[in-house]
């Protein structure tokens, strides 16, 4: 059931626009035959709809391919499911022997239920319609929810904040063992050679795989993509004296992540795109199906996308979109290196329950936010961003000011400072970049733009490669084992240190 008006299909991946433009909604868009609008109250009389300016109810979204009985209005089965849900919980709190900490674990967890059920009948829909419209007004519920309990946590300090954190699993408590990074960087040995294979192949690979395979689905864009991954390898080697872990061999940053991990999960990516793109969406009703297992294929689909469409994000096609999508990647990158920073600051094992589960949490809020957000971008008629956007870019933002107050207040920042041979090839590539952006919009026409030929359009793109020769001289001379030309660089610069770094 639709809590926020009427819901429009979009040809988005299970995706519906969500609005009429009746009601005054943001997402207003053709009605494709597919999909009916209907209105709890239409049986209602005329003198009593012409209420609903004032408070209208709550349309859904009915597919008519399914059962008519999933897109009815269950209000009163949530909160009798609810209800139950706490009896229960009530009956539990009545065992013999629970602690104060676990009537605290108990009741959190209560208030979340009843939260999350609310959430799922009562919050804005989502431009997403599969698997349900509810599903992911729940992760919204969870979204709101993490926001709210990282409202809080920003105004504890960081023993607090431990402590608070024992009081879940006091495995919390106790310190991470230390680790070497980057030490041996050898592939292989007279002893092993296999040595490469047995250290590097885990289940960690993997995982990073799968990753990049929900980011292909979810940006459509492998350009974009790729400038994820390259630009959190040279994330990962320009923080990498602030947290230990970012030190890699080179074979583990161009091998294993880039090659490997992102291209695998990419190219899987990019396939499973093709296939959904190509995917001709016939569906009939689902109690015309003749046989259990049409029927078992149809109540699967379900779980796939509606309709799908491919992103076209046009990053140089004007200053707006230009920093629109740079704002998209400068958050991916943020949510990654909080991951990293929160499991060290927190000392959680790369394994451990909770990192999954903020991943998961943050995949899913990215698909919906991402839809929205590029709905925004190119449709001149959304004049302002959707709800599950506007609770992820604020979660991201919340939770990177709570993990550098930890950070700061565990002196895991200011006690090194960024060696020269990162902050000076970052100062000339920032300053060239710069210069490129001012001219290749402020100088170049949109015609010279879109031939991408001609003197004075190479000319503007001279300070582009500049820039990205600068980072690849940065990445290059940060890697723990090679330091290509790292002594020379710093050699050179170290006569003008006094003057290039004023403020230390």
């Amino acid at each position: 059931m639709s809590s926020n008006g009427a819901a429009d299909t979009n040809s988005g991946n299970g995706e519906a626009g969500a609005g009429d433009k009746k009601r005054g909604d943001k997402y207003a868009r053709a009605r494709p035959p597919s999909l009916v609008l209907t209105h709890p109250l239409d049986s209602v009389s005329v003198a009593h709809r012409t209420d609903d300016h004032v408070k209208p109810a709550s349309p859904w979204v009915r597919e008519l391919d399914f059962a008519d009985r999933a897109y009815t209005p269950h209000t009163v089965a949530v909160l009798l499911t609810i209800l139950v849900g706490l009896l229960l919980m009530l009956r539990y709190y009545y065992y013999p022997n629970l602690s104060v900490a676990q009537n605290v674990k108990l009741g959190l967890s209560a208030a979340a239920f009843v939260f999350i059920g609310f959430g799922t009948v009562h919050l804005p829909d989502s431009l997403m319609v599969r698997p349900h419209p509810a599903v992911w007004r729940g992760v919204l519920a969870l979204g709101v929810l993490y926001l709210v309990f990282l409202t809080f946590m920003i105004f504890q300090d960081l023993p607090t904040v431990r402590m608070i954190m024992g009081y879940y699993d006091t495995s919390l408590l106790e310190p991470l063992p230390e680790r070497a990074y980057a030490e041996d960087c050898r592939m292989s040995t007279a002893e092993n050679p296999w040595l490469f294979v047995h250290t590097a192949f885990d289940m960690f690979i993997l995982a990073h795989s799968l990753g990049y395979v929900v980011k292909m689905l979810v940006l459509r864009d492998w350009r974009v993509v790729t400038a994820v991954s390259l630009g959190f390898e040279v994330m990962e080697v320009t923080f990498q004296h602030v947290l230990p872990n970012f030190r890699e061999c080179w074979w583990d940053h161009l091998l294993l992540d880039v090659l490997i991990c992102n291209t695998g999960g990419m190219l899987v990516g990019m396939w499973l795109l093709r296939k959904l793109n190509a995917k001709e969406y016939k569906w009939i009703a689902l109690k015309e199906i003749p046989t259990m297992r049409g029927k078992a294929k149809r109540l699967l689909g379900q779980f796939g996308p509606r309709s799908f469409e491919r992103y076209n994000w046009n990053v140089f096609q004007s200053p707006t979109r230009f920093f629109q999508v740079a704002g998209i990647l400068v958050l991916m990158m943020v949510q990654e290196l909080n991951c990293f920073t929160l499991k060290a600051v927190l000392q959680m094992q790369p394994e451990y329950h909770l990192v999954t589960a903020r991943l998961a949490l943050w995949a899913l809020l990215a698909t919906s936010c991402l839809r929205e957000l590029y709905e925004y971008m190119t449709n001149p008629h959304v004049k302002r961003i959707g709800t599950n956007a506007w609770v992820t870019i604020l979660g991201i933002c919340v939770e990177s000011i709570w993990i550098t107050k930890m950070a700061v207040e565990g002196h895991y920042f200011q006690d090194v400072a960024m060696p020269t041979h990162i902050a000076v090839p970052w100062m000339a590539a920032i300053a060239s970049f710069a210069v490129w952006l001012v001219l290749y919009f402020g100088v170049l026409s949109i015609e010279q733009r879109n031939r991408r030929r001609g003197l004075a359009y190479c000319c503007v793109n001279v300070f582009f490669y500049a820039a990205a020769l600068c980072i690849l001289g940065l990445f290059l001379m940060g890697l723990p084992d090679l330091q290509v030309g790292r002594r020379t660089f710093e050699a050179a610069v170290a006569p003008y240190e006094k003057y290039i770094f004023v403020w230390r």
